[in-house]
C-alpha cells in the first residue's frame, strides 16, 4: 500500500495548512467547520498542534473581533441571502459540506436546518447567526442549504414558506437533474435504505467485520486468517425482497421527479426562481458546487481539492456507513475509508483523516480503483484520546499496518458480498414500461417545468424524448413521500 503523506514534514506542512483554514472559517463565524479543521491539523501533527490550545485561541480571536466590530453592526438586521432547494436527489448533502469551503460564503450546517424546521425554530436560528455572522460580516453571502422536508415531497407547503420568512426573499436556488436520473437514483436510494441495511455490510454479509465488537488494534494477526478469506467463499444474506415492495418503492420513485411541483411552491415567496441543473456532464471541467456560486454571486472560480471527490454515490455511503471497531490502550476507535482530501470536509459525517493513500491492484475492478482514499476515524473519537497516545498512533504506524493488513481486505471482502446481494436488485435505467408510469405521473409537472424554464428544453434530450408533451390534465401533484427517508 503506497502511503502518500507518512513524511513527518509533509504532514506538519498539512498540518499548518489546516491550521490557517480553521483561522479563516472561525473569523468568517463558522466555528464548527473551525473545530474541525483544527483536530485536523492535530491527526497530521499531534506533537505540534494541540487541538485544545488552537480552538481556545480562536474562541478569543473571536472574541477581540467582536470587540472591534462593536458599533459598526448594520442597523437594519441581515436575513440569510439565498435558499438552495432541490427536487429530490439533488445534493443538498454534498452543497452543505461543500458551500462553506468558500472564503465569501457560509452556510448553515445540514443537521442545524434539519433540527430547526422539525422543531418549529428556524427564527432562533436566524438569530444565531445574525449576530454571529450576517450582520457581523457584510462581505459574506450567507445562506441555507435544504437537506429535510423538501415542500411538497417530504412537507408540505408551510415549509416553504417558513424558510422564506428567514430569508431576504430575493433568491430561491432550485436543484433540478433529469427526471429519469431521479427516478433510478431514488429507487436504488429507498431500495437499499429500507431494505438493504442502509448500507451497512452486516446487514447482508455474515462475515463481516464492520459493525462488530471491538478488535485488539495490536493483536491484529489474530483476525488476519478470516479477514483474507477469498471472495468465492463470503456468504450473504438473502433479501426479503418480494415484487410488492419492489413495485411500492417503484411506485413512490417514479413520482419523485416533480420539479414543477416543488419549484413553484418556493417561488411564491422569491423574487427570483433560478433552477440549477445539476448533470454532471463528462465534457465539463467545473464542479456542479461553482455553478452554485455562479448563481448566488460570488466567485465562482474558486477551486479545493475537495470538489474532486463526491459524496452523492452509493461507494461513498459505503464507506462511511461501516467501520471497524477497535481498542488501542483502553480507548475505543472506529477505523474506516474514505475519500482523501474530502472526508474532512463532510459535515455530515464528521471524520478525520488518519493517512491518504493510493488504492492498490486489490481494488481492481470496484468503483474505487486508481483513486487516493484515507483512512479515517470519527473526530469526536479522536479527541478523546490522550495527547502522548495520539502521538504514539501516528509515530508509530500501528494504525496504518491495521489498515492494509486488516481492514482493506476485509472491506474489499465486505463489498463484494453487498454487491452480491444487491446489484441484481438495482436499476441502471428504467425499462420502456417504468417510462410509461413515469410519464403519466410526472409528465405534465415535466411540461408546466419547461414552461416556466424553456432553456432546459435542450438540458434533458433522453427526459423530453421519453416524456414528450403529456396528453392529459393529471394532477401535478401526488402524496408526499414517506419522510423517514427525508433528505435531498
Amino acid at each position: 500500500m503506497k502511503v502518500l503523506n507518512s513524511d513527518r514534514l509533509d504532514r506538519l506542512a498539512q498540518a499548518r495548512w489546516f491550521e490557517l483554514q480553521a483561522s479563516a472559517a472561525a473569523l468568517k463565524g463558522d466555528d464548527a467547520f473551525a473545530e474541525r479543521l483544527a483536530l485536523q491539523a492535530n491527526i497530521y501533527a499531534p506533537a505540534h498542534s494541540s487541538p485544545e490550545e488552537r480552538l481556545r485561541a480562536l474562541a478569543a480571536a473571536r472574541v477581540r473581533q467582536r470587540r472591534a466590530e462593536t458599533g459598526t453592526v448594520r442597523r437594519t438586521p441581515r436575513k440569510f441571502d439565498f435558499l438552495y432547494a432541490p427536487t429530490l436527489r439533488g445534493l443538498s448533502t454534498e452543497f452543505s459540506s461543500l458551500a462553506p469551503l468558500h472564503p465569501d460564503v457560509f452556510s448553515v450546517p445540514k443537521h442545524e436546518l434539519d433540527h430547526a424546521l422539525e422543531t418549529a425554530t428556524e427564527g432562533a436560528l436566524l438569530e444565531k447567526y445574525r449576530r454571529s455572522v450576517l450582520d457581523a460580516r457584510p462581505h459574506v453571502t450567507g445562506g441555507l442549504v435544504q437537506h429535510a422536508y423538501i415542500a411538497e415531497q417530504y412537507g408540505d407547503a408551510s415549509i416553504a414558506a417558513r424558510l422564506a420568512a428567514i430569508c431576504n426573499r430575493r433568491l430561491f436556488v432550485h436543484g433540478v437533474r433529469d427526471p429519469l436520473a431521479i427516478a433510478v437514483s431514488t429507487y436504488n436510494h429507498e431500495l437499499i435504505a429500507r431494505h438493504g441495511g442502509a448500507y451497512r455490510f452486516l446487514a447482508v454479509d455474515e462475515k463481516t467485520g464492520f459493525g462488530r465488537a471491538p478488535l485488539d488494534l495490536d493483536r491484529r494477526w489474530r483476525f488476519r486468517p478470516r479477514t483474507l478469506l477469498g471472495r468465492a467463499t463470503r456468504r450473504h444474506a438473502p433479501l426479503p425482497l418480494a415484487a410488492a415492495h419492489r413495485d411500492a418503492i417503484l411506485d413512490e420513485a417514479l413520482g419523485a421527479p416533480r420539479h414543477y411541483a416543488v419549484g413553484s411552491c418556493y417561488a411564491r415567496h422569491f423574487e427570483v426562481w433560478k433552477p440549477l441543473d445539476l448533470t454532471r456532464r463528462p465534457e465539463s471541467t467545473r464542479h456542479t458546487v461553482q455553478r452554485l456560486f455562479e448563481a448566488i454571486g460570488v466567485n465562482d472560480a474558486l477551486e479545493h481539492p475537495a470538489f474532486h471527490a463526491s459524496e452523492g454515490t452509493t461507494v461513498h455511503r459505503l464507506m462511511v456507513q461501516n467501520l471497524m471497531n477497535v481498542q488501542c490502550e483502553g480507548h475505543a476507535l472506529s477505523l474506516g475509508l474514505g475519500y482523501a482530501n474530502r472526508a474532512i470536509f463532510s459535515n455530515s459525517f464528521l471524520m478525520g483523516e488518519l493517512y491518504a493513500f493510493q488504492a492498490d491492484d486489490r481494488f481492481a475492478g470496484t468503483e474505487l480503483a486508481g483513486l487516493t482514499l484515507a483512512l479515517t476515524v470519527p473526530l469526536e473519537q479522536w479527541v478523546l484520546l490522550p495527547a502522548a497516545l495520539r502521538l504514539r498512533l501516528i509515530e508509530e504506524g500501528r494504525l496504518l499496518a491495521f489498515c492494509n493488513e486488516v481492514l482493506v481486505p476485509e472491506w474489499l471482502a465486505s463489498h463484494a458480498a453487498w454487491q452480491a446481494a444487491l446489484s441484481r436488485h438495482l436499476l441502471k435505467h428504467l425499462e420502456a414500461a417504468m417510462v410509461d408510469r413515469l410519464k403519466d405521473r410526472v409528465g405534465r409537472d415535466f411540461e408546466q417545468f419547461l414552461k416556466h424554464h424553456p432553456a432546459f428544453e435542450n438540458a434533458w434530450p433522453a427526459a423530453i424524448a421519453a416524456l414528450g408533451r403529456h396528453p392529459r390534465q393529471s394532477p401535478i401533484t401526488s402524496p408526499r413521500l414517506r419522510p423517514r427517508f427525508a433528505g435531498g
